[in-house]
């Protein structure tokens, strides 16, 4: 069995980044693009970049709520 060790600050980025994960899923699927794109795959490489749009979109989504509400916190910290 293969175990996978995360590092602690790697783990601990994606609990306070939300939308990292599906940033670096977008990252991932467009490079795959890439590949694909050069290869001559060109009808999959459409689905694929529409799938790494909506991850972007998740992934941007997510960030701005989390942003959102690390700023309503520090304005109760503030305000009390």
């Amino acid at each position: 069995m293969v175990k996978f060790v995360i590092d602690p600050r790697i783990s601990k980025y994606l609990k306070e980044n939300p939308g990292a994960s599906f940033i670096i899923g977008f990252v991932a699927l467009l490079l795959s693009c890439i590949v694909l794109l050069s290869t001559g795959h060109t009808p999959q490489v459409n689905m694929i970049a529409e799938y790494a749009y909506y991850l972007l979109v998740i992934g941007v989504v997510l960030q701005f709520v989390s942003f959102v509400k690390e700023e309503r916190t520090k304005q109760k910290k503030i305000n009390h």
